[in-house]
Formats: structure tokens, sequence, C-alpha cells
């Protein structure tokens, strides 16, 4: 019986969970491997060959296993978002999501006259293109978390080498990004970095408490009236946006992204703003999220419907 995909995450869908990692060699500390999975508990089992299937050509020789996986990179808006940003970090010269000014001041450079690609072989310049990548227009309103499982990781993060910007000065560090250091934490409860991953796998429920707030709100309104224009929302599943605070207030998805954009902004998308009805904080990447996961779930919900006929 073929294996049903229906349950895959298109690549537009927001995913659960989708990072970029960062592996660093343990017997050749100058060999890094960027890459990006949805699971990197898995993932890494398959570079360092505990697992037969998968992994990748560049970290497959036992020359170079174990890997240690120090940092990742997660709150991506799609799978395709997670793959541009894997590849730009992978290949940064002339990439469009690093600032030329950055790209400088980093001084990479190509290893041939006919080669795009720079060798990097140093954490300080893997970390410092990905503080690049995070400050740049096109990532850093998407709200992306930077998880440090290596202590010299972190360390060398907030050296910060190339003194690089933070982010732009008109945003706050939790309109960007945030950096989580979770190598004590971890370390000290599970003892390697496998199990730090494998626990971080487990607890990634950081959204559950919004999906459980809007799924209760919605069920309990059979005829929602937004909050905003006063109008019926008359497809709740595809259109709605749920205050997930104490308010529980429901809008059409375009009322409240206008509402958090505001009249005088010339961006599309919104970050964050407060609730109309509470003034509580709202995280657009987070409604968002809950609102890919109820579209998904519909079209699951249909195609099972269908084929039941």
């Amino acid at each position: 019986m073929p294996v049903s995909t229906s349950k895959i995450p298109s690549p537009s869908q927001i995913p659960p969970f989708y990072c970029c990692y960062l592996l660093q060699s343990d017997k050749k500390t100058k060999s890094f491997y960027i890459g990006s999975t949805p699971d990197p508990y898995r993932r890494l089992r398959q570079h360092n060959g505990d697992l037969k299937s998968g992994g990748a050509k560049k970290t497959h020789k036992d020359t170079s296993r174990p890997w240690n996986m120090i940092c990742l990179v997660s709150g991506f808006p799609s799978k395709v978002s997670a793959l541009q940003f894997e590849r730009a970090w992978q290949h940064p010269v002339n990439s469009k999501h690093i600032a030329r000014d950055h790209t400088n001041l980093l001084s990479l450079k190509a290893t041939g006259p006919r080669s795009k690609t720079a060798r990097i072989s140093s954490l300080d310049k893997h970390l410092a293109v990905l503080r690049a990548l995070c400050v740049h227009t096109s990532h850093y309103r998407l709200k992306l978390n930077v998880t440090f499982i290596d202590q010299t990781a972190a360390e060398v993060w907030h050296k910060n080498k190339f003194k690089l910007p933070s982010i732009p000065l008109h945003h706050s560090l939790i309109d960007a990004f945030s950096v989580e250091p979770v190598q004590e934490e971890y370390r000290q409860a599970h003892g390697t970095t496998l199990d730090a991953l494998k626990k971080l796998r487990a607890n990634d429920n950081q959204h559950q408490h919004i999906y459980d707030i809007t799924d209760e709100r919605l069920a309990a309104c059979a005829n929602p009236i937004c909050g905003i224009c006063a109008e019926k929302i008359n497809f709740p599943v595809q259109e709605a946006l749920v205050c997930y605070n104490n308010c529980g207030s429901i809008w059409h998805n375009k009322c409240i992204a206008n509402q958090l954009l505001g009249e005088r902004s010339s961006n599309i998308i919104p970050t964050r703003g407060q609730c109309p009805s509470c003034t509580g904080i709202l995280i657009w990447s987070d409604m968002a999220r809950d609102l890919s996961r109820r579209i998904g779930e519909h079209i699951i919900e249909s195609e099972s419907d269908h084929s039941d006929f």
C-alpha cells in the first residue's frame, strides 16, 4: 500500500518545526556543514552514521565523524523560506540575502575565478554570516530563533568579532530574532548534544497553547463577527485570527494585519502589535502559524471525507 503524503506539509505551509543547522567535526574542528531539517535529532544521527539511510556526502567519512550540531535556526514561515536561508548560509558570496557592506566587511571572496562559493573554515565567519542573514530585511521580520547547543559557539556569537549590528536600530531584539543559549540547561539535564536535540524535539510545543485557545474560541462561536470591521467571517478556518491572550477577540486576517501595520507603514506583513481589545501583545508569526495549521488540517479532513466515497 502506498504511503499517504496528505499529512506532509506543502512547501508553502508553515511547518510545525523546521530548522537550519550548523555542524562542526569533532576530529577536524575547521570542518563545518550547513543543512536543514524538520527533525534535528534524527538528522544528526544520519550524519554520524547511526542510521543507515540519509546523511550527506560531506559528512559520511569516518575521518570527520562524529559531527556535533552546535547551533540551529528555527521559526521559518515555510519550508521554502528555510531552504532559501540554508542556501544563503552555505553560499554567502553575492547572496541577495546578505547586505553588500556586510559581505565586504566579512571579506567573503570566491575560491577561484569561476567559483561563486566562499570557503569558510572558521566558526567566527560562519556565525557572522548567520548574523548578517538574520539582520537582513528579508529575515529580521520573521522573528527567527537562534539556538546554541555548544557553549563555545554561543560565546563566539556574543563576541561578534566582525562587529555586525545585532538588529536594525528601529527594531528591538524580540521583534527580529531571539538568541537562546540552551547549552547549560540541556547539557546538565541530559549530558550529550544528541540527548539535548531529543529533548528539544520532545518539547517543541511552544505554539500548542495558541492552538488550544483558538480552537476552543472558534468552536464556541458558530458565526463569528470581526471585531474590527464588524462583518461576518464567512470561513473562520481559512480567514479568522484569534487573540491568544485573555480576550479571545476574532478578526478577519486582513483586518488585524492592517491594524497591526498601521496607516503609515510601508510594509506588507506586520511583525507584532497590540490587540485592539485587550492591548495584549500579538506576534504575527504566531498567529500566521496557527492559521496555516488550521488550513492544513481542513485540507486533510476534506481529502479524508472525499476518500470515503
